[in-house]
């Protein structure tokens, strides 16, 4: 009997998949109480490729914040790119946005505020 074929196309898959179900975690997980192993089931990826992409439970994180941050200054655009809107119309579209942001992103910005004086590169983020 031939093995199991091999399943092409994972490896990009596998480091949307942590992200995600990182996320996911961080609702009901605090990030000091999550684990790799909990990322690992949550994600149905295996150690092996985990540690290909990312070098901790910080380092996805990390990752998360990094995405969030470019997602937030692009939200932030109409105060600063006005176009045809008044200023409070730029001020209120762009407040608005980021408020929608951060509520997509709430467990993430709390876990990030817990931990960011444990983990340097979360702090550079946060201060950013």
């Amino acid at each position: 009997m031939d093995p199991a074929p091999r399943r092409r196309g994972r490896r990009p898959k596998t480091y949307a998949a942590v992200l995600e179900a990182t996320g996911k975690l961080l609702q009901t997980t605090a990030l000091a109480d999550l684990s790799v192993a909990q990322i690992l089931a949550a994600a149905d990826v295996g150690r092996t490729s985990f540690y290909e992409r990312f070098s901790s439970k910080d380092d996805v994180v990390v990752k998360l914040m990094e995405s969030l941050s470019d997602e937030v200054a692009e939200e932030l655009t109409p105060m600063f790119e006005r176009g045809g809107r008044s200023p409070d119309e730029a001020f209120a579209l762009g407040l608005g946005n980021l408020v929608d942001a951060a509520s997509r992103y709430a467990p993430l910005v709390v876990a990030v505020s817990e931990e960011w004086p444990a983990i340097p590169e979360l702090k550079d983020i946060w201060f950013a």
